[in-house]
């Protein structure tokens, strides 16, 4: 991603992108600005879904989520590194929180009562992208308010955060293969692997830094 990306954010920090930047706060500035941001990550799997309907994560043959999350990287760049950006997310946090509950609840009640279950898997599929979207922003607004104060956990966190970040992907893969195919209900395969990912993630951590 980064290495994709890299043409756009060179081109944001030149005077061209300067107008781009001016633009976005105009445009988020209103409320529910925000769902202008939501178009393009709708057209795109609009456009690749059919075509690549599986996840499987991978970028040759799942272009659908490769795009997903190029979109959001791209976003996160942009709006995070914009001051003026960042004070509307903080604005509409509990606009965002709103759209987001709703989208939620919507996904898992009002799909139920479409006529068939194409169109039901349909709004399923948008509702749970309309989730994604806004809660997120939702959670970055209310960060601003809360967690935007200094104590002695943050520099130990601030410096485990990337070793984590590392480590997590091979460990929920290793973890997740062997719980594949245990007979067991999946609410509690899922639980198993977030609180043994999560420990064995941060054990790892601890005995690297420690090496």
């Amino acid at each position: 991603y980064s290495m994709l990306a890299l043409p756009i954010f060179l081109f944001m920090k030149s005077k061209k992108g300067l107008k781009v930047y001016q633009v976005l706060e105009k445009l988020l500035s209103i409320k529910g600005g925000f769902a202008f941001l939501f178009i393009p990550i709708f057209i795109s799997q609009l456009i690749f879904l059919p075509f690549f309907p599986e996840g499987t994560h991978a970028l040759f043959n799942d272009w659908a989520f490769f795009t997903y999350n190029f979109i959001y990287f791209i976003y996160g760049f942009i709006l995070l590194s914009n001051k003026k950006l960042t004070m509307f997310i903080y604005d509409q946090r509990r606009l965002h929180l709103i759209l987001g509950f709703i989208a939620t609840l919507f996904m898992f009640i009002g799909t139920r009562f479409f006529p068939t279950k194409e169109s039901g898997e349909i709004a399923w599929k948008i509702s749970s992208l309309l989730l994604s979207w806004f809660l997120p922003l939702s959670i970055l607004g209310y960060a601003q308010k809360y967690l935007n104060v200094d104590n002695k956990w943050r520099k130990y966190a601030n410096e485990a955060i990337y070793p984590v970040y590392l480590l997590h992907q091979p460990v929920i893969l290793i973890i997740g293969f062997y719980l594949m195919n245990l007979n067991m209900n999946v609410a509690l395969k899922a639980s198993i692997l977030i609180v043994s990912s999560a420990a064995s993630v941060l054990l790892l951590y601890l005995v690297i830094k420690n090496v």
